[in-house]
């Protein structure tokens, strides 16, 4: 229930994403349509900022499409407090 917590996972969905495949969540990757980001400088949301901010001890991946380029919207999220490790 701690891991769960951790990542921002409700608890059955964890517990499911475990047994299935039996392996531990690492990372996720979100894309920028996810993310409700469509076009530059647009920022984050504040209600998925604060859940992202919130996750811990799992990697965050982000997946750009055009028109944005990946490194800037990376700049933009990390400025905003919002970490992720890598972007393509």
């Amino acid at each position: 229930m701690r891991r769960a917590k951790e990542i921002g996972l409700p608890y059955r969905t964890y517990a499911t994403v475990r047994a299935k495949t039996g392996q531990d969540i690492v990372a996720f990757l979100f894309s920028n349509n996810a993310l409700r980001i469509h076009r530059a400088g647009q920022g984050l949301p504040e209600k998925r900022a604060e859940k992202l901010k919130a996750v811990r001890r799992c990697g965050k991946l982000l997946a750009a499409h055009a028109p944005l380029d990946s490194a800037d919207t990376l700049r933009e999220l990390q400025a905003a407090g919002v970490a992720f490790e890598a972007a393509i």
